[in-house]
């Protein structure tokens, strides 16, 4: 079980399928795997064996921030400490220390159990968001 680099696997099917879970449009997957493909944006996986089991991606906004862009880890594999592993590990290899997203209804418990300090945001497309923010204070 380690942290793998995916940047130039996104579009990988076993990549992808994991991808797809942290984004709830078509566009919003396509517009990450444009950013991963290029390297623009930072993509790290949990690799178990030769399967990915969890991914997230951050883009680098100031010297010490990141923006945290994909998040997702595979239904049957949750609460085992994946994602906040790979929060820790983008912010290191990045060397952040503030990290913020925003998210929906359906993410804003994780952030909150990962420390997150939460607002409420602007809704988009019918659906209540939140602006997440943790470190950097």
């Amino acid at each position: 079980m380690d942290v793998v680099d995916l940047n130039g696997r996104q579009d990988e099917p076993a990549v992808r399928s994991v991808l797809e879970l942290s984004h709830g449009s078509v566009d919003a997957l396509e517009e990450a795997r444009a950013h991963y493909r290029t390297g623009e944006w930072l993509f790290l996986g949990w690799q178990e064996g030769s399967q990915v089991v969890a991914c997230a991606g951050a883009e680098r906004l100031a010297a010490s921030m990141i923006g945290i862009r994909s998040i997702a880890v595979d239904p049957s594999l949750r609460h085992r400490s994946l994602g906040p592993t790979l929060l820790v590990a983008l912010a290191e290899r990045l060397g952040a220390e503030r990290l913020v997203a925003e998210t929906d209804d359906d993410a804003v418990g994780f952030y909150r159990r990962c420390g997150f300090t939460v607002e409420d945001a602007p809704p988009k497309f019918g659906r209540a968001r939140y602006w997440c923010t943790r470190g950097g204070d």
